[in-house]
């Protein structure tokens, strides 16, 4: 075989490593480990579902014995459903991914076959129960009795018991909805033929719910349009989307329905301004533990003011208990895809409240004017999960306190109402997802780090552990050519904060050669970017890696969970000048201290914000960056969603320089690497309008560039295997210096976009 022939082969060995680490393929090379509890009707005993190799399983959890078990026979159960439905059932995987258990685990329910089944545990009989079928598209009530689906834009009630429907309202329409999303955020569901369930809180005792009545009428129309494969002309969808420089957003009224009555009564809160999401959508409306009350956190149009409302579920009766305002946007948590850090207190007390009012996210205790700190260090609180009032104390999550964590791992702590210091429950240095029992009484903790599988134990009130739930194989994971990132940290371009990020090598790593390093960027502000806990990342670095570059991730200035002038150095600076010149710096120091890095051949690659970023810093730092891939960038937020930036820019009118400068068009005449651009062509989160608008810059500007077309794409890309495999290609042949072999990506590889119900 000659050199060249050779060489083709490796490549192509390459791209095979490669999409066997891509994170469609994460559950046949990982199981287990990660539990999502499912406690039963009124105590704190829970199921999970457990995946296998062969398939999954249904395992019951009782803390107070401590005891886990298979939650039913199995075996048993596929034989009497075999026998009841005509269709063979296999123990090993059993044809429902969720189940219906009463609390004494004597009868279990499921979704099979368009229908619901009944299973008794003593007869060993299962029966068809006609009618009380449910699905996604249904809201199913806490005790499982209720459920809510839509009709047209009304909404109906299904007594799952009696097989009995109601129609609950009955004025619904297609601008004044009820409990529907967003027109692009509904429309990108419908081109995915995802199912949705109405949006609506359920109080904890079942007995009523609350859901938005969105008012779109005002809100300006956009466009898409759909090629279709057995028709000559294309279908247009058009769609309601409130740009920045709109006068009207979409407006969004609450209403409080009893089921006994069927009463409607509205929420006395002016009818708030839906930026991205809904009050519900954005889980900014909860119930207290006992249903005695309803809580909504409320935020204004440049999201400068927050205020959290207390109301009576019987009247509607509104009580603004906490509220503050500030120069930049003030963040209800410290992710904005979180639920908001804030409680309500019984008794006219005030509320819990979170705030980065002394520099950091932390609790305060808010009564009128009164402010006094219950948390306070150069650290974040992550998750408020219980106030528990009876014992005045404070339980959450907090991540970067300790010292033999990074600053972004969360750990569980516990603080008395009266604040002082916390105290550390999980002393294990990794991250952990806390899910609390509805008692209070036990912890649900799966804990991992990108190194560490996960495993996920029952914990006591203490913090101890009673009894380890489950713990992954990763064998399968080993046998490939998988290795775990390796986490580093850097000086900022400030020349004093430190930062934090990821480098993935590939499996072929050498020290004796010389390695392109890739960019894996994402700017925020919402979010962070670089893993923390175990697993394939969808962002696919693993699989880039593979090909024979090394790869960063860093989470720089202007991303959160880090202090407040960290976060807000993005304020106003969408371009994130200042975040760029972080990453620069990053790959300075990196070359310095890695002599293997190459600091000729290095890439930048993004998506969506990424995409953004990328192109970004191909035109700002082009001495830098010399190849940049960038999917469905929002290029200039005049042409993204009113909500995204004015929370991080503020009102067009206010900030028009702002506004002006973070726009990549105009610079366009200034691209001296090589540039592929994706280009989504039914993507109604960042319209393609972004995309054709650079485009057709550099256009203008003579500049050359390559476009990745895909006709009806949506925004995930990253999904879509013709395009995934044509950034391989590139980066092989601009960056690493190889030739991409003929290789077809399978779509079961890549991860498909994971939309709530």
């Amino acid at each position: 075989m000659s050199e060249a022939s050779q060489e083709d082969v490796a490549v192509a060995a390459a791209y095979a490593r490669a999409e066997r680490l891509l994170a469609g393929n994460a559950e046949r090379l990982v199981v287990g480990g990660e539990v999502i509890p499912r406690f039963l009707p009124g105590c704190d005993r829970f199921w999970f579902r457990e995946p296998t190799f062969d398939g999954h399983c249904f395992m019951l959890v009782d803390p107070e014995r401590p005891l886990i078990e298979e939650a039913f026979d199995h075996a048993d159960v596929a034989a009497a459903l075999t026998a009841a439905s005509g269709q063979r059932c296999g123990p090993e995987r059993l044809p429902f991914s969720a189940i219906d258990l009463d609390a004494d685990s004597r009868t279990l329910s499921f979704g099979f076959a368009g229908a619901q089944w009944r299973y008794e545990q003593q007869s060993g009989c299962c029966e068809r129960l006609e009618g009380l079928a449910v699905d996604q598209a249904w809201s199913v009530s806490p005790d499982g009795r209720w459920a809510i689906a839509f009709a047209g834009h009304d909404l109906l009630l299904l007594d799952r018991r009696t097989g009995s429907q109601r129609q609950i309202t009955s004025d619904g329409s297609a601008e004044r909805p009820y409990g529907a999303r967003l027109d692009w955020r509904a429309l990108e569901r419908r081109l995915r033929s995802v199912v949705s369930a109405p949006l609506v809180a359920w109080s904890p005792d079942s007995s009523a719910f609350v859901v938005e009545r969105i008012d779109q009428s005002q809100v300006e129309r956009t466009h898409l349009l759909e090629e279709l494969s057995d028709a000559p002309r294309p279908r247009l969808h058009t769609f309601r989307d409130a740009l920045p420089a709109d006068a009207h957003l979409a407006l969004c009224e609450l209403l409080l329905v009893s089921i006994e009555t069927g009463a409607i009564t509205p929420v006395s809160i002016p009818p708030a301004p839906m930026g991205l999401l809904g009050l519900i959508d954005a889980k900014r409306v909860w119930w207290s533990s006992d249903s005695s009350r309803l809580e909504v956190l409320v935020q204004n149009r440049d999201c400068r003011e927050a205020r959290l409302f207390t109301v009576d579920p019987a009247t509607g009766a509104a009580l603004c208990v906490a509220q503050e305002r500030g120069e930049t946007m003030i963040d209800p948590g410290p992710l904005l895809t979180e639920r908001p850090c804030s409680r309500v207190l019984g008794g006219g007390r005030g509320a819990v409240w979170f705030s980065e009012r002394d520099g950091w996210g932390h609790l305060w205790l808010v009564d009128g004017a009164s402010w006094r700190q219950l948390t306070q260090g150069e650290w974040v609180v992550r998750e408020l999960l219980r106030v528990d009032e009876q014992n005045e104390e404070i339980l959450f999550t907090a991540s970067g306190r300790e010292p033999d964590g990074g600053p972004y791992d969360r750990r569980l702590y516990r603080v008395g109402l009266a604040g002082g210091e916390p105290r550390l429950l999980t002393p294990e240095p990794l991250d952990h997802e806390i899910t609390l029992s509805p008692s209070g009484r036990w912890l649900v903790d799966c804990c991992s780090s990108t190194d560490i599988p996960p495993r996920t134990v029952l914990r006591r009130p203490d913090g101890g552990i009673a009894l380890e739930i489950a713990r992954s194989d990763v064998s399968r994971l080993h046998e490939t050519s998988w290795r775990a990132p390796e986490r580093f940290t850097v000086v900022a371009a400030d020349g004093q904060t430190t930062l934090h990020g990821l480098l993935y090598l590939p499996s072929s790593f050498d020290v004796r050669r010389s390695w392109p390093l890739l960019d894996a960027i994402y700017p925020g502000p919402q979010i962070v970017h670089a893993a923390q806990r175990f697993g394939l990342t969808t962002s696919q670095c693993e699989a880039f890696a593979e090909l024979g570059v090394v790869v960063m991730v860093l989470d720089a200035h202007g991303t959160p969970l880090r202090s407040k002038t960290f976060h807000d150095a993005s304020y106003r600076n969408l371009q994130t000048t200042e975040g760029l010149r972080d990453h620069v710096c990053a790959i300075g120091q990196l070359s310095a201290r890695y002599p293997w890095i190459d600091v000729q051949r290095v890439g930048i690659v993004g998506h969506s914000g990424g995409g953004y970023a990328t192109v970004r810093a191909l035109l700002e730092h082009p001495d830098v960056f010399k190849v940049g891939i960038s999917s469905v960038g929002n290029h200039d937020n005049r042409r993204y969603h009113a909500g995204w930036g004015e929370r991080y820019i503020g009102l067009a009118a206010d900030a028009p320089q702002a506004w002006e400068q973070q726009a990549n068009p105009p610079l366009a005449a200034s691209l001296r690497g090589k540039l592929m651009l994706g280009l989504a062509e039914m993507d109604a989160n960042v319209h393609p309008s972004n995309t054709r608008a650079l485009i057709a810059a550099l256009v203008a500007a003579d500049i050359d560039h390559d476009v990745v077309v895909i006709p009806n794409g949506d925004h995930w890309l990253l999904d879509n295997p013709y395009f995934v495999r044509r950034m391989w290609d590139y980066l092989v042949t601009h960056l690493i210096g190889g030739v991409p072999p003929r290789y077809r990506i399978a779509r079961s590889s890549l991860a498909p976009p994971q939309f709530e119900a």
